[in-house]
């Protein structure tokens, strides 16, 4: 269990005045919009990346001091995780900002509580403790080339920008780079032909493959696919594939460290019922491989998936799952989940417009 995040606490940031949840290997943030589920993430993204506030994961937030929860009693944003370093040891990676007045131009948070060399040594220590990767509900569109990374990383990028870089790279044999975890290659093949396995089960296509290149003279990088023989652009396939590829290559990817966290916005976006259980089953699969997994959802069938994926297991994956329901100024629900795909509880609001929407048909109909 290590390199995994098991606690967050969040205090005076945006809708979250305090905020303390657990999380477990595969966690669902779903419920109402505009209720704290992206906020969390971001909270995670400043944690552990940069305190500036007009490039978070992608996001600008804004001025830091409107960051401050509306009913605040302090001007000190707190925000903690506790890690599990190893199977005995765990640490909790704690900071605390101060925005800047509200006047100011600074787009960037002051440190409180501890000096540069204190912060320092700290974020070295959570980097080697968790390896973390998240990737945007708003990832790049359809296009013919992408442009190549400055430095080499093994991170898709939050919109997924460098993905056709990573399957072409991960592809080289002098590179010697295989996912070998055997719960997602238990064939051990390469790289590519497991994305594209992987890539065929989700959209429900047989016969796909991927192939990429790389113009280094020209910084670009660029993808095709084939499906029986038919060469296809991802101007020419919608949005998709194009979409659900990153999540895939981030997440085979992200096996091959026993530290990783992803967190993933929206996978089910532009994607086919069917492929969104798929998609909830795959990042299952990839929780059950060692990884963390964070997904905010508005997807009953990502939900479904999941669900269908621990019944499946019969190795109890369910008790490593926690579903997460927010609602405006309440507490989120915590909801569990049984061996048999059972759901603890099943509050007003969760998933139920379905339900909803049929009775009031049937209710119109007699009239």
């Amino acid at each position: 269990m290590s390199g995994m995040i098991e606690k967050v606490d969040i205090h005076n940031f945006k809708c979250h005045k305090d905020l303390e949840i657990e999380l477990k290997k595969l966690n669902l943030f779903t419920g109402e919009n505009a209720s704290g589920k992206s906020s969390v993430i971001q909270a995670l993204l400043l944690l552990l990346g940069t305190k500036t506030t007009s490039n978070v994961g992608g996001v600008n937030l804004g001025k830091p001091f409107s960051l401050l929860s509306t009913d605040a009693d302090t001007d000190i944003i707190s925000i903690a995780i506790e890690v599990i370093e190893d199977e005995s040891k765990k640490y909790i990676f704690k900071e605390e900002l101060t925005p800047p007045e509200d006047y100011s131009h600074q787009m960037s948070f002051i440190y409180s509580g501890k000096t540069n060399q204190e912060n320092a040594r700290d974020i070295i220590r959570i980097k080697k403790a968790i390896r973390f990767f998240y990737i945007n509900a708003e990832r790049t569109p359809p296009q013919l080339t992408w442009s190549l990374p400055e430095i080499y990383t093994y991170y898709v990028g939050s919109h997924g920008q460098y993905t056709t870089f990573l399957i072409n790279q991960m592809n080289l044999p002098t590179e010697k780079r295989k996912i070998d975890n055997s719960t997602v290659n238990p064939n051990n093949i390469q790289f590519s032909k497991l994305c594209d396995f992987y890539l065929g089960k989700i959209i429900h296509l047989e016969d796909i493959h991927i192939n990429s290149s790389i113009n280094e003279d020209y910084g670009m990088s660029s993808i095709s696919y084939d499906n029986y023989d038919v060469k296809s652009v991802p101007t020419a396939t919608g949005f998709g594939i194009t979409y659900v590829l990153p999540i895939i290559v981030q997440g085979l990817i992200s096996t091959m460290f026993d530290n990783s966290v992803l967190v993933i916005e929206n996978p089910e976006a532009h994607l086919h019922p069917y492929s969104q259980s798929q998609i909830g089953q795959f990042l299952s699969l990839i929780a059950s491989a060692g990884v963390q997994v964070i997904i905010e959802t508005h997807s009953d069938h990502v939900l479904d998936g999941c669900r269908l994926f621990a019944v499946k297991d019969k190795n109890g994956f369910n008790e490593k799952m926690s579903i997460f329901y927010f609602q405006h100024q309440k507490k989120p629900i915590h909801i569990s989940v049984s061996s048999n795909g059972e759901l603890s509880s099943w509050p007003v609001g969760f998933f139920d417009q379905e339900a909803n929407d049929l009775r009031e048909i049937m209710q119109n109909r007699k009239k």
